[in-house]
């Protein structure tokens, strides 16, 4: 009697504690999927929908939107799934052409220097006048695509690449070289509002899930493959230099037509519950004025230094831009709407992780020297 009721009791304890471990993980389940999967949620405004609620971070979200996100399909805003994947494939192409245009000339530094006539210290600036003027633009267009409609913005920046880069095509020539380094200047602002706007768009259509995620990072993606197509593309028409530019302008051309078919008519996202969508004229003109003079004064600074032998010049430029961007670091931080959220410093990691982003675009110039090896082998 007393083995049985005891094996009893055994039982009677064992079914409790493997009740309590079910109920254990169902909390554990329900509180991961409460975690942001992300920063922030960015809400989807689509032209003509105003049926939204607003989630725990004070963002708005569309009306009967799952709030544990395990699996998404076609977001509404796409008729089908060819349509989600042109849409993606369009936006992708903004980080694919920012490192295309590095590719063009990393590898063949060499031949344009031949072609413009230019002498061996001023070769950096055929990669230096492109990456003059592109930091700055992510900075400031990076806020701009937040205030004004984003599709108008990304057709308008995939017309002026495809311009740039024709002018670029017809100006590899010793009469036309301040030409051509103008021409890959204005080619680099347009890359600023390439890739802001198209994770502005993709921030406000995807809500957070695997499918946002694996969205996120094929566009992602999108930069090294973009490096490593501009650097064959060169190579193989090195011969027929104007053709480099030339045919990135075709396959702008139907970027943009894909852009004008897929890319939805969003509005501006409203910051929290309690406010109104923003507008221009909360945009920061004083803290873009001071980036932009900031980033130009350092990249110029950093770039012909080698060429003009660290004259006294260049690092009083480079110097005079960090005050620059000192400036532009005290008035973001008294402005209502930052060029840069200040949320995001705070953010742990963030740190870390601009680190990894600056080590990480060194490589692609590193890379170079290794490129030009393997082309010689083949």
């Amino acid at each position: 009697m007393h083995s049985t009721h005891h094996q009893k009791s055994k039982h009677l304890w064992s079914a409790k504690r493997g009740c309590a471990h079910k109920q254990a993980v169902v909390r554990a389940d329900q509180t991961l999927y409460r975690a942001p999967l992300e920063l922030a949620r960015v809400p989807s405004h689509v032209a003509g929908n105003t049926s939204r609620h607003f989630s725990d971070f004070g963002l708005a979200q569309e009306e009967g939107s799952p709030r544990f996100p395990i699996s998404q399909g076609v977001p509404p805003e796409f008729p089908n799934l060819l349509a989600e994947i042109i849409f993606i494939l369009t936006c992708t192409g903004g980080q694919l052409v920012s490192a295309l245009l590095i590719g063009h000339v990393t590898v063949t530094q060499a031949v344009f220097a031949a072609k413009l006539g230019i002498p061996s210290s001023q070769i950096p600036w055929v990669l230096g006048s492109y990456m003059l003027s592109s930091g700055l633009s992510v900075v400031v267009f990076g806020s701009l695509a937040d205030l004004i409609p984003p599709k108008p913005l990304m057709t308008s920046a995939f017309i002026w690449e495809a311009i740039w880069s024709v002018i670029a095509a017809v100006s590899i020539c010793v009469q036309l070289k301040i030409l051509f380094f103008v021409a890959r200047a204005m080619q680099s602002l347009a890359v600023g509002v390439l890739v802001s706007a198209s994770m502005s768009i993709l921030g406000r259509v995807y809500k957070p899930g695997i499918r946002k995620t694996r969205v996120f990072s094929l566009m992602g993606a999108g930069a090294p493959f973009g490096y490593w197509v501009g650097c064959l593309q060169a190579s193989a028409l090195s011969s027929h230099l104007p053709w480099t530019f030339g045919s990135t302008a075709i396959f702008l051309a139907v970027c943009t037509l894909a852009a004008q078919l897929t890319i939805p008519p969003l509005r501006p996202a409203q910051d929290s519950s309690n406010t109104e969508a923003p507008s221009l004229r909360q945009f920061g003109y004083a803290g873009a004025g001071l980036a932009s003079i900031g980033c130009s004064l350092v990249i110029f600074g950093l770039t012909q230094g080698s060429s003009a032998h660290w004259n006294p010049y260049t690092y009083s430029s480079i110097i005079c831009g960090f005050i620059f961007l000192g400036a532009f670091y005290f008035v973001e931080k008294r402005v209502l709407r930052p060029l840069i959220p200040n949320v995001l410093w705070q953010t742990p990691g963030f740190g870390i992780l601009l680190i990894s982003y600056f080590l990480g675009l060194g490589a692609y110039s590193k890379s170079a020297p290794y490129i030009q090896w393997l082309l010689k082998l083949y």
